[in-house]
């Protein structure tokens, strides 16, 4: 219980730090990075207190796990270098599936993992691949250097990196895994899944905006205009709430995303 109860309450001053520090009424700064931020803390707490008495074996566990992502998710938005952004994200990704395996209620939820791991390791990959290119081939380490380079020279990686986050966020036609998970993982992950785990993605897409080609930008932004009135008629047809929700998740990360983007 104790256990359960620190990680809660760093979940919890995180909160207040960053209401203290970030928050725009009291500060008159406001970006992206700040509103994720807060969304992941806020998001963490309401995933541990939805624990139920099925998750009480790895509460423990999970409520930590939690608090490391929030860790790493900070440490991915604050970073200049490109190559701990990639370090950080897998990292992210891994522990998001090991939560998954841990929090899981049912043996369909245990077998779920599997798709998780499957996909968005997939993205992983794609990512890795155009990340690696961007520091090894072109030369760019820190986010200062994407500002000035021009996106005709990084193009072929820059669609590495757009499939494998466009994977995780998720748009229409990839979008397979998060309604797998969605029905079959546990009260608490799905909560962090929708609130947390996909947002992160739109993190890491935020920061590579300035390497995207006008091309690349039609593209991606006609993918999410497609994704969200897709899945808006989807909405209409559903009738299994968390299947709902899963759904639900892929329309509004594509109104951010799209946002992003333009």
């Amino acid at each position: 219980v104790l256990m359960y109860c620190l990680g809660l309450s760093i979940q919890v001053a995180t909160v207040v730090i960053l209401l203290y520090t970030k928050y725009p009424v009291l500060t008159g700064r406001y970006n992206f990075s700040t509103a994720l931020e807060l969304a992941a803390a806020l998001t963490s707490i309401c995933a541990s207190l939805a624990l139920t008495k099925k998750n009480s074996p790895n509460a423990v566990k999970i409520v930590w796990s939690y608090t490391t992502l929030l860790l790493l998710m900070f440490m991915l938005i604050n970073t200049e270098k490109l190559k701990l952004i990639a370090l950080y994200y897998e990292l992210f990704m891994l522990l998001s599936a090991y939560v998954l395996y841990i929090s899981a209620t049912s043996e369909k939820s245990n077998k779920v993992t599997k798709d998780f791991l499957i996909w968005t390791q997939f993205g992983s990959f794609c990512f890795l691949l155009g990340f690696l290119g961007l520091i090894f081939d072109t030369g760019i380490e820190t986010r200062i250097q994407i500002t000035n380079t021009n996106p005709e020279k990084t193009a072929k990686y820059v669609w590495l990196v757009l499939v494998g986050l466009l994977i995780k966020i998720p748009v229409i036609p990839f979008h397979y895994w998060i309604t797998k998970v969605h029905v079959e993982a546990s009260t608490s992950f799905s909560i962090f899944l929708s609130g947390f785990l996909v947002k992160t993605a739109s993190a890491v897409l935020y920061a590579i905006t300035p390497l995207m080609t006008t091309y690349q930008q039609t593209t991606v932004t006609w993918l999410l205009v497609v994704s969200i009135i897709t899945s808006t008629f989807m909405l209409f047809a559903e009738a299994d709430f968390k299947r709902f929700v899963a759904i639900g998740t892929i329309q509004e990360m594509g109104l951010t995303t799209l946002l992003l983007v333009l």
